[in-house]
């Protein structure tokens, strides 16, 4: 009984956390203003990560089906406003969701080829948002300094900033001849 307990509320714990992050998915996709109707907010809400990448390629597809029926509107006008559309929908997956936004821009990807580009950069901008500003400034800073042991690394951003208008360069030691193994702020 003691063992069965403990077992019952962590089975309890992650079957509601499963539920909420489901409603998490949903809010953040209604939040962020993309139309879904009664069936597809069932859909999200009552899907595994697993599933969620068919149910959102088939949103996608069906918000790009409804862009092309309306009226108004030239080619370029319908084109501008279903990649629009998408780069919303991938961003808040990879905002809401960062593990299984790959497989969502894949499933996209599979089934409307012509919007693999806007599906792979929405990717990489939701999946920066989420992580903020810098994340990854420390790891740079200590690649730079494996890479040049002896120099001053100092002026790299450690703190999570950059300064405007910089970039760091890490170029990996040379075998031979000149070059290579220097770290240059720019």
């Amino acid at each position: 009984m003691k063992k069965f307990l403990p077992t019952m509320m962590l089975s309890i714990v992650l079957a509601s956390s499963a539920a909420f992050a489901d409603q998490e998915t949903l809010d953040a996709l209604v939040n962020s203003g993309v139309e879904l109707t009664e069936e597809q907010k069932l859909k999200v809400l009552n899907a595994s990560d697993t599933e969620l990448s068919a149910i959102i390629s088939q949103i996608v597809s069906e918000v790009k089906s409804n862009i092309l029926a309306q009226a108004e509107g030239n080619a370029d006008t319908k084109q501008a406003a279903i990649e629009l559309a998408v780069q919303k929908i991938v961003q808040v997956i990879a905002e809401v969701k960062p593990l299984v936004v790959d497989n969502v821009a894949s499933a996209i990807s599979s089934s409307n080829p012509e919007l693999s580009a806007v599906v792979a950069v929405a990717s990489v901008e939701g999946q920066a948002t989420a992580a903020g500003p810098n994340e990854n400034a420390n790891e740079v800073a200590e690649v730079a300094q494996d890479l040049n042991p002896g120099q001053n690394n100092e002026n790299l951003p450690v703190d999570g900033t950059n300064t405007p208008g910089s970039t760091v360069v890490a170029t990996a030691p040379s075998t031979g001849g000149a070059g290579g193994g220097t770290v240059s702020p720019n």
